[in-house]
């Protein structure tokens, strides 16, 4: 018995930890995805900024093999200032973009402001203006059908229990007169006889 008692507190136990290790595993797997999804956005950042400057050193060991192996280095400076000059091109490019996106952001999020003011709060009022409606409507039910029907109800059955109850008593009174009535009119047709 007291093995039994063991053997049944360990498995009490071991479930325990189980439920345990899985609620502890569920929450691991959703912290690891979340873990997951912004360490690959943190890669992604990382290698973006480690291929922009990896093509930036490119250009200048390219500018300067060109300058060594042509002898003239008036000519790495142009090729730099060419390298410079189409950089900056790239990035004037690149702030015009972002400012386009910045506006079409500014554009979406008053249209979404648009939306909330005049789409979703007449929604909301006319939601909660059906709901009053609806509360009225149960209520005068409530007050000028459902409370007479049920007391309708609750009088006739009332009545009918009353009858019932009647007819009972009828019953009860009524075969103990007619059953000795029956047997008086027997014994005087014995005598009779």
């Amino acid at each position: 018995m007291t093995t039994s008692h063991s053997d049944e507190t360990l498995k009490t136990v071991t479930s325990d930890e189980t439920i345990s290790d899985s609620i502890t595993n569920d929450e691991n797997n959703d912290s690891h995805d979340e873990d997951t999804s912004s360490r690959s956005f943190v890669f992604w950042v990382i290698v973006s900024v480690a291929v922009s400057i990896g093509l930036c050193l490119l250009l200048f060991i390219v500018a300067l093999a060109a300058g060594s192996i042509s002898g003239r280095w008036e000519n790495v400076a142009s090729m730099v200032s060419i390298i410079r000059d189409l950089l900056l091109i790239f990035l004037i490019l690149e702030a015009i973009i972002i400012g386009i996106a910045i506006v079409v952001m500014v554009i979406q999020l008053s249209a979404l402001l648009n939306l909330l003011q005049n789409e979703i709060s007449p929604i909301v009022q006319n939601t909660q203006q059906a709901t009053k409606t609806v509360r009225g409507t149960a209520e005068f039910m409530s007050k000028r059908l459902v409370k007479p029907v049920i007391g309708t109800t609750a009088a006739f059955a009332g009545l009918t229990t009353f009858l019932r109850e009647v007819r009972k008593i009828h019953k009860a009174v009524r075969p103990q007169s007619s059953s000795s009535a029956v047997e008086k009119n027997s014994e005087e047709s014995d005598k009779d006889e």
